[in-house]
């Protein structure tokens, strides 16, 4: 989620103390990243596969620090991963990320926040195993507040607006229905396919249906993907609030939650504060949850996103430079 999302009125509101320990659990250890790393993903275009880490700062008193960081699934040694040939101007802020397959080559979306000229842009790279290649960046203005990015098995994609880019302590007070879904094709041309969502995140498609994992609409949507990319039969899968982006783990998908949604906008003002997390692994046919990891944020707070990779959870998170690792 965009740093600057949260209601500004409740800083201060509830002052938890973060109480910061020593893990002395084997299972478990943190990853040192970048500020922000607030999307993960698998990268196999390389062996042994990496974890990409969108790295960003998302509090006000943090360094800048735009970088994809790759992470190691062998030794858990993390690193920048350069990029080159993005235009002279290009600021990058990065935010939800996706990787798509085409033959042998591997390429990664990435939503970059203030890009060109201070406008959002998808900007997507060619994947090399020691850089990412720029190739083109994609933008329209019915992109007001892009979030997560879903990529389609022909490179064509969509993109969570998850308020609708007015004024967003409103919309977060009376919890508005102002997020959407946007598609572009390959020829840059866009269109809005949903709207009335309330702060819409994490995306994610398999076999003709999109899921979109919704922080304020207490639900995880199915839409069908129509041939012309436009999306109907909107039903709700389950039931679970303040769920944040979505990954997959062969046929069920993997989903992060903010368990205390005013205890994560106040983690967003306050580092010293806590904000509780959750993971779950849900069922596609059934919609059934099972919890997979918990923490009431004194290990890690504001989780975003769930990864489970040879025999390993990874759980990013919004704020703090570090990837939580779990042996199962």
């Amino acid at each position: 989620m965009r740093k600057h999302f949260f209601l500004f009125f409740l800083i201060g509101l509830i002052a938890c103390k973060k109480e910061v320990e020593l893990n002395q659990n084997s299972k478990i250890s943190k990853i040192t990243t970048g500020n922000g790393p607030e999307d993960i993903i698998i990268d196999e275009s390389i062996s042994p596969a990496r974890i990409l880490v969108s790295c960003s700062a998302r509090r006000d008193n943090q360094t800048e620090n735009g970088e994809i960081y790759q992470l190691n699934c062998e030794n858990d040694s993390t690193s920048i991963l350069p990029r080159i040939g993005e235009p002279h101007n290009f600021v990058f802020n990065p935010h939800g990320i996706d990787i798509y397959k085409n033959g042998d080559e591997s390429f990664l979306y990435v939503i970059s926040h203030y890009a060109i000229d201070s406008v959002d842009v998808i900007a997507k790279y060619k994947i090399q195993p020691d850089r990412l290649v720029f190739e083109q960046y994609f933008t329209n203005p019915i992109m007001v507040s892009a979030n997560a990015i879903s990529v389609l098995p022909n490179g064509s994609f969509y993109v969570t607006n998850d308020d609708g880019g007015g004024d967003i302590v409103y919309e977060q007070l009376f919890n508005q229905e102002g997020g959407s879904i946007v598609y572009c094709n390959l020829e840059n041309k866009w269109k809005k396919v949903a709207n009335k969502l309330r702060f819409p995140n994490g995306l994610a498609n398999k076999n003709g249906i999109l899921y979109v994992a919704t922080s304020r609409n207490k639900a995880l949507f199915t839409f069908d993907i129509n041939a012309d990319n436009t999306l109907s039969n909107k039903t709700a899968l389950n039931q679970l609030d303040g769920q944040d982006n979505l990954r997959w783990n062969g046929n069920d998908l993997l989903v992060s939650v903010h368990p205390n949604q005013l205890k994560f906008a106040i983690n967003a003002f306050n580092p010293n504060s806590i904000s509780p997390i959750q993971s779950y692994s849900i069922d596609i046919v059934s919609g059934k949850k099972k919890l997979l990891f918990e923490d009431n944020g004194n290990i890690i707070s504001s989780a975003s996103t769930t990864l489970i990779y040879n025999g390993n959870l990874y759980l990013a998170q919004i704020f703090d430079p570090f990837v939580l690792k779990v042996k199962l």
